[in-house]
């Protein structure tokens, strides 16, 4: 049997993280979902997974400093953001703390997962509204 990808999933929407459940566990093992970044580093901790999914949540240096709180425990952890803000400043600080990823939340869960698997191959990605640029 063939290990899946394990995730943890933090969105602050409850409807939200369950239409990322639902369309990601069919490939993925998804390991927890949570509504902020607390929650998920206890699990995290005692569990840690593969990748991580997280609302980009204002104030925005919150979730920098959960980034880097989980890549300083579990460097190959691949942390990916999904978030409705397209902002260069903000992908950029992301990738310099140690995500992996930074999607805008209308991608296609198609483009999501392929996406995901590739981060887990140690990949980055960023998105933009015109398209998903690969840095390596």
């Amino acid at each position: 049997m063939e290990n899946k990808i394990s995730i943890y999933i933090i969105e602050s929407y409850n409807m939200t993280r369950t239409l990322y459940n639902r369309n990601l566990s069919d490939e993925f093992e998804i390991k927890g979902e949570f509504k902020e970044e607390t929650a998920c580093f206890k699990a995290f901790e005692s569990s840690p997974s593969d990748i991580i999914l997280m609302d980009l949540k204002f104030p925005y240096q919150n979730s920098f400093n959960f980034i880097k709180k989980v890549k300083s425990k579990h460097p190959d952890t691949k942390i990916i953001i999904l978030s409705t803000v397209e902002d260069e400043e903000i992908m950029y600080t992301a990738l310099t703390f140690g995500a992996s990823g930074y999607l805008l939340k209308d991608i296609n869960f198609d483009i999501l997962k392929n996406t995901i698997k590739q981060i887990h191959t140690g990949k980055l990605y960023f998105q933009t509204q015109e398209e998903v640029k690969v840095l390596v």
